[in-house]
């Protein structure tokens, strides 16, 4: 995340939703665990395209008739929620949008047909319209449509924290799409909206047309490994992946194919090339250097398992393939130190020693009933591949949450949401206190203030912290004192504002409620694109990477929160099964929808925040 205190050279200077703009811009690339703040809707481009594919599948029997009408449903949403788009193929958009929700409202008839070739013909012109769509916007420099609209609202005397976060957000599932790198993005803007010289606000925002589809370039990917022994047969082999077993000559090889004498000049390239390994070198095109190495990486892990089939190499282990180097084919331009994002996927359960050492006395005791199975779940989806992982994590929300065998996914939807949906204002307000800690001035500031006004019991003594409930009840109270401390940090004042909003009530009901029903939708929708995503693995053992690794990262992002909840409850409550302990947290839900909806105000700013989950 960019600190506004090194945000400089702007003249005239930055007004405060411009300021907001390149802060936000940081925490949403930020390397970073994910977080509320960073989740959004897939671009248009890749609801599309996902579309096409779930009809496709359909055909092929590997999804069924209402995974169709659910991607329709999520495309017309999609469509009428980017304003940015829509206001350049208005035409386009609302002819697929009347189509869809046409094909949609005669969802009745289309399952009574029996005969499959009379279903497909319906499918055909809705899936022409989706594709017309598809390929006019894969032929529009999308970013350049977004320059024109920041430029314009941007450039305003005043402009909304909220409509920032909305434009922005859009803009970054595009970039997403292109095939930029997120540690990319975030290097990409400390380098142009932070750092540049150039003193114009708007001049930098124009260079976002840099990041557009049209300058995927060429790279070329070197890699040390070890190959097994009698794969010597894979050396020298021509194509995309190349295995050599002098890395010499490799090296050289980069000088007589694109004329680089630097590999024999520059000591870190020639050291590179002296290590007892072999070296695989990979081709591609990509957006960035940071895609270019990442994409390579998990391409060689891919091919390097497929040696673990032989018997004799059940054990083989490449190494962790961090030795690499990048070369721009263009440029000419070595990266020696490529930034390489060593995935931490699988799960993250908080205090995890402990659950171990409940669940090896549980089986003395006859207590914490399923903790093994959950536990043994957890270990399918570490040590698995991710592709076997995002299966595991379904089953394993299966195992917890179906209580309808004839619906599984409306019963994981259903039992699911109340965890993470009770977590998200706790995790707000986390969060904001995190960043506010940043700002040692107006940290300080503020912790006298809240003693002041809501008395010695609202800091910590052991950490000398603002105590949530009590942070987010200062800030329902006192917005503009809170707001007045932090001057100058926009990221700090839209937290504050956003709190303070969602703590007014409108009628009998708090602005939070929207905002869960809102969340609700989303998890809705990412939690049926894991269950397509899960339902094409189990037939084609392969998914597009495009979709694949967003949904893995949320999927597991939803069950370190579920989890952490869950184990924390069994510890409390070690004679409940999980399966009791599930449903006890649906009913605890519908009390604590309750607390934020049919109020005259707010009894208890402790009970908006009571979920008891340790990792925020």
């Amino acid at each position: 995340m960019y600190k506004s205190s090194d945000i400089k050279g702007y003249n005239p200077a930055l007004l405060p939703h411009q300021l907001y703009f390149i802060q936000r811009w940081g925490e949403l690339f930020e390397k970073s665990p994910l977080h509320y703040r960073k989740l959004s809707y897939p671009c248009v481009r890749a609801v599309l395209k996902e579309a096409i594919q779930v009809v496709e599948h359909y055909r092929a029997e590997v999804l069924y008739e209402h995974n169709v009408f659910e991607i329709f449903q999520e495309v017309v949403i999609t469509l009428k929620e980017n304003k940015v788009l829509s206001a350049s193929f208005k035409e386009d958009w609302s002819l697929v949008s009347s189509r869809l929700e046409m094909f949609s409202s005669d969802k009745e008839s289309f399952l009574k047909t029996g005969n499959t070739v009379e279903k497909y013909r319906k499918l055909e012109l809705s899936l022409t319209l989706i594709r017309g769509l598809l390929n006019k916007l894969e032929n529009t420099d999308i970013p350049r449509l977004y320059i024109e609209l920041l430029s314009k609202e941007l450039s305003k005397s005043k402009l909304s924290f909220e409509h920032v976060d909305e434009y922005l957000e859009l803009l970054m599932s595009e970039l997403l799409f292109e095939g930029h790198h997120k540690q990319y993005l975030y290097r990409w803007g400390h380098g142009v909206l932070v750092n540049d010289d150039e003193n114009s606000f708007l001049k930098r925002l124009e260079r976002i047309s840099e990041l557009g589809v049209k300058n995927r370039r060429e790279f070329e990917c070197f890699i040390r490994l070890k190959l097994p022994d009698g794969y010597d047969g894979l050396i020298g082999t021509n194509g995309p992946l190349t295995f050599f077993s002098d890395p010499d000559r490799a090296r050289i090889q980069i000088d007589e194919e694109h004329d680089a004498p630097q590999v024999h000049k520059d000591a870190p390239i020639i050291e590179f090339f002296k290590k007892d390994k072999h070296i695989a070198r990979m081709k591609l095109f990509a957006t960035d250097d940071v895609a270019a190495i990442n994409i390579a990486r998990d391409e060689l892990i891919s091919t390097t398992r497929l040696f673990t089939l032989e018997n004799r190499h059940k054990l083989y282990n490449p190494g962790n393939l961090t030795e690499a180097l990048v070369f721009d084919v263009n440029s000419k331009k070595i990266y020696t130190e490529p930034v390489i994002e060593i995935s931490q996927h699988g799960l993250q359960v908080t205090k995890n020693d402990k659950y171990i050492k409940i669940n090896m006395s549980s089986k003395l005791t006859g207590k914490y009933k399923g903790l093994d199975q959950l536990l043994q779940w957890c270990r399918v989806i570490q040590d698995s591949p991710k592709e076997t992982g995002l299966v595991a994590m379904w089953s394993l929300m299966e195992y917890l949450f179906v209580t309808d065998p004839t619906n599984k996914r409306k019963s994981i939807i259903e039992y699911t949401t109340p965890y993470l949906t009770q977590f998200y204002l706790k995790s707000l307000v986390f969060r904001c206190r995190e960043l506010i800690k940043q700002n040692q001035t107006g940290n300080e500031a503020l912790i006298a203030a809240v003693r002041e006004k809501l008395g010695k019991d609202s800091i910590d003594r052991k950490t000398n912290e603002i105590k949530l409930h009590y942070l987010l009840q200062f800030i329902a109270e006192y917005k503009e004192e809170t707001l007045s401390l932090f001057s100058g940090d926009a990221l700090n004042q839209r937290y504050i504002g956003l709190l303070n909003k969602y703590m007014q009530l409108r009628g009998k009901k708090l602005w939070f409620f929207e905002y869960l029903e809102h969340l609700e939708r989303q998890i809705d929708c990412d939690l049926s694109r894991a269950y397509r995503l899960r339902n094409i693995l189990t037939h084609q053992a392969y998914v597009d990477k495009i979709f694949f690794e967003e949904i893995y990262e949320r999927l597991s992002f939803y069950l370190k929160l579920i989890l952490d909840d869950l184990l924390y409850s069994m510890s409390l409550q070690p004679d409940n099964s999980f399966h009791q302990l599930v449903r006890i947290k649906k009913e605890s839900y519908k009390d604590y929808q309750k607390l934020i909806a049919g109020i005259s105000k707010i009894d208890s700013f402790k009970a908006l925040l009571q979920t008891k989950s340790l990792l925020v």
